[in-house]
């Protein structure tokens, strides 16, 4: 029964998972890095991790209307600090990124890029989760409010089971 399941499942995946062809340039290959969708039908990526020494903070715009990458040069000087195992949300015309590695460890910070301004800002919250990479997250609407909620990931201290809202 388990093989019959396993069989189904993976003749759906591979009839609903397609290569799309692109233009412009892409990243730089690497992993951990955070996608987010927006409703102007594009994505965007920003940070993850290439190999020793070499953690990234650019941010890339994908036109899902267009198959086109292109890289997002902020106007401001202030940025967050390269990064992988982050998680990401959309709230109104901002990317948000949250957490992760960085060169200089683990992080718990909460950082906004205004698509609109072309700018990217910190925000200072109480309460914030514990310092965390890897975890799980899911933003969604609730009671008419977008919420952004973490579970788990790894901590200082070891592997965690916690969730925030």
């Amino acid at each position: 029964m388990v093989l019959i399941w396993y069989f189904l499942f993976a003749l759906i995946w591979a009839a609903d998972v397609q290569v799309i062809p692109s233009t412009g340039i892409p990243p730089l290959p690497n992993k951990a890095a955070c996608l987010v969708y927006n409703s102007s039908e594009v994505l965007y990526a920003f940070g993850g991790h290439r190999g020793t020494d070499k953690v990234q903070d650019e941010i890339f715009v994908f036109d899902l209307k267009t198959n086109f990458w292109e890289e997002i040069i902020p106007f401001s000087s202030v940025k967050p600090d390269k990064r992988f195992g982050s998680g990401c949300f959309i709230k109104g015309q901002s990317v948000f990124i949250f957490g992760g590695t960085t060169v200089y460890g683990t992080e718990r910070d909460l950082w906004a890029y205004d698509t609109h301004w072309n700018k990217w800002e910190e925000f200072k919250v109480e309460n914030s989760p514990s310092y965390r990479h890897y975890f799980a997250f899911a933003s969604f609407s609730r009671n008419e409010n977008s919420t952004f909620a973490v579970f788990g990931g790894f901590k200082k201290t070891g592997v965690s089971s916690g969730i925030y809202l």
